[in-house]
């Protein structure tokens, strides 16, 4: 699989959406907050850090600071598992992991990247496609048996641009390329024309519940509504737009532990007790009814 990783982990989401759970009951509406994440958007002011093949990549990483570029040679490969560390950086002073080939070498910004740029001029299996021109423009992250890019807790401000992730012909199992180390969180990560062969990148990140009570005009006498978030995720309700749930215990905060999720559902969740009703993520909902804040009795 070829694809373009624009990816932007970032905890205004979570904050924007903690927003409108508190004040907003549908139904649906446009995004109410972007991050921008262009390159325009993601100024690396500082010093450039040289990184040629047979150089220490780590050590480069080690001493980086905000605003600081690592330049890594265009072609060479490094190998080995490459560790993130957490600076305190921000919006304008971004750490970039780059390829050395100029801006024009590779794709137009907001272009997806092809193995043409790795000097890939065709795949087993896969359909044909042109390639003006096959130079390899990029630099090769090559996994070890414990994954390559590892966020360490606390990373931010990263962008990877013009980088191919991927492991050794022939190695053994599926270690995971890219990821951030257990039991830890990173934000404002952007992979930016980057590519892999067919393996996996895949994010395990902290996801929590938490309850918001409605405070807002449309009261119930003598009962309580509450909002369910799951990390940055709204939830809701599906099929009813009046639900009343029933929390095993004495207090509203005793239904998170009545959730679990739902099999072959990614994001849904069943509730305990409760069996003529779901969890699904807000932003999954159709043309069902809904209601993001159900009736929470206590036992």
């Amino acid at each position: 699989m070829l694809r373009r990783f624009p990816l932007l982990l970032s905890t205004v989401t979570a904050m924007s959406v903690c927003l409108f759970a508190q004040t907003y009951d549908g139904p649906a509406q446009l995004p109410i907050a972007t991050v921008n994440s262009s390159m325009a958007d993601t100024p690396a002011p500082g010093s450039t850090i040289t990184v040629n093949a047979g150089d220490d990549l780590q050590a480069a990483l080690n001493s980086v600071q905000c605003g600081n570029t690592i330049q890594l040679q265009a072609g060479a490969t490094f190998t080995g598992r490459f560790r993130f560390p957490a600076r305190d950086c921000d919006n304008a002073h971004w750490i970039i992991v780059r390829s050395s080939s100029p801006d024009s070498a590779l794709p137009a910004e907001g272009h997806r990247i092809t193995p043409c740029y790795a000097g890939i001029v065709s795949l087993v299996g896969r359909p044909n496609y042109p390639c003006g021109n096959s130079q390899n423009v990029l630099a090769t992250l090559v996994a070890g048996q414990t994954g390559s890019v590892v966020f360490q807790n606390g990373a931010n401000h990263y962008r990877l641009v013009g980088l191919e992730i991927t492991r050794a012909v022939g190695a053994k199992g599926q270690p995971t390329l890219l990821f951030v180390e257990r039991g830890g969180s990173a934000s404002y990560i952007v992979l930016d024309r980057t590519w892999r062969r067919g393996d996996t990148i895949q994010f395990s990140l902290p996801m929590g519940f938490r309850l918001t009570r409605y405070t807002g005009l449309d009261q119930i006498e003598g009962h309580e509504r509450y909002a369910l978030e799951y990390g940055p995720i709204l939830m809701a309700i599906e099929g009813s737009d009046d639900a009343r749930l029933r929390a095993q215990g004495a207090n509203a905060e005793d239904l998170l532990k009545q959730l679990t999720p739902a099999y072959g559902r990614p994001l849904h969740f069943e509730i305990a007790g409760n069996p003529d009703f779901h969890y699904a993520p807000y932003f999954a909902i159709k043309n069902d009814p809904f209601t993001t804040y159900p009736v929470v009795d206590r036992s």
